[in-house]
């Protein structure tokens, strides 16, 4: 059970009368205490999360790293299609200007009609 759980607990043990347990061998926190600790426990969660290096602390200038992010991204897979364009041009594949596609070596083109052997239905 989380501190702020067992705070909530005891003040209300604090506040009903059928609620108090007089068997309970726990020390007693008065509300003063409870404050105090929870505010310590603020700001220590405070703390760790501004230390957070994965933080989502964006503001006009995050916005703006995101697109030179974004930027540098599509240079490297631009670099990377290129690279393996060319290891397919030295494979014998070839390159159809018109689809911005990479032909394999040996496909030809069916021509209008032909099915490939298929019916087509």
């Amino acid at each position: 059970m989380g501190i702020d759980l067992y705070l909530l607990e005891q003040a209300n043990k604090t506040f009903d009368p059928d609620e108090l347990d007089i068997d309970d061998e726990r020390p007693k926190v008065s509300i003063d205490q409870a404050i105090k600790i929870s505010q310590m426990l603020g700001s220590k969660a405070r703390d760790e999360a501004s230390s957070d290096p994965f933080a989502d602390d964006r503001d006009a200038n995050g916005a703006r790293d995101m697109e030179g992010v974004r930027g540098r991204l599509e240079a490297a897979f631009n670099r990377v299609i290129q690279h393996r364009r060319r290891e397919q041009l030295d494979a014998g594949w070839t390159y159809d200007e018109s689809h911005d596609l990479m032909i394999p070596p040996g496909w030809v083109r069916a021509e209008p009609g032909e099915d490939g052997g298929h019916e087509v239905g």
